[in-house]
């Protein structure tokens, strides 16, 4: 039987974690970036606005992030339960390098932009 393209990626599980690890380092980050210009610049997320009306614009931000967070974890536990070498490795891996670096682009127009 002929593996598919994705199986054929050996150590591909390797990166999930690392990831996984710097998604939850670069959240704290935009928590503090987000946090540190809001006074200054207001918030674009309209989600959050839309919270922030009702909450202020602080626990808005807090309870995106403890979203964002707990989206992230879960599609990291879903990923543990799956068998090593599976068909969803780089896929997983690919998700998190772009929420990796669209959250690093973020931060830094936070901090600089």
């Amino acid at each position: 039987m002929k593996k598919s393209t994705f199986q054929r990626i050996h150590g591909i599980a390797a990166f999930v974690k690392p990831l996984f690890l710097v998604q939850l380092a670069l959240q704290a980050l935009d928590l503090h970036s987000t946090l540190a210009q809001i006074s200054t610049r207001g918030e674009m997320n309209k989600a959050i606005v839309a919270i922030g009306s009702l909450t202020g614009l602080m626990p808005a931000v807090v309870l995106m992030k403890i979203l964002s967070v707990g989206a992230v974890w879960m599609l990291y536990k879903q990923w543990q339960k799956l068998p090593k070498g599976s068909v969803f490795d780089l896929p997983v891996v690919a998700v998190f390098v772009l929420l990796d670096i669209t959250l690093t682009l973020i931060i830094l127009n936070n901090y600089w932009g």
